[in-house]
């Protein structure tokens, strides 16, 4: 279990690092809350589920990592596969 956790929370550290740096970049997009303040919501909640799996040792911490990481992964399919006009 403990290799499973490890290998979640560097998963994690990475989203982390990739979406704290990218931020910068979407600050002009978007109105209102931007893409860069989103990409920092996503970095801060990485970061925090890799930190939790590895000091919480619970399957629910673990649950949640894959959960962020599941969010992670299914909004890449989805901006990659996009069309510029919005349909699929």
């Amino acid at each position: 279990m403990w290799l499973l956790r490890l290998l979640t929370a560097a998963g994690l550290a990475v989203d982390a690092y990739v979406h704290a740096e990218l931020a910068e970049a979407y600050d002009p997009v978007g109105t209102g809350i931007s893409e860069g303040t989103l990409f920092r919501a996503q970095a801060a909640a990485a970061a925090l589920a890799a930190v939790l799996v590895l000091v919480k040792k619970t399957a629910s911490a673990v649950a949640e990592a894959v959960a962020t990481l599941s969010a992670a992964v299914g909004f890449v399919t989805a901006s990659r596969y996009r069309t510029p006009s919005g349909r699929a």
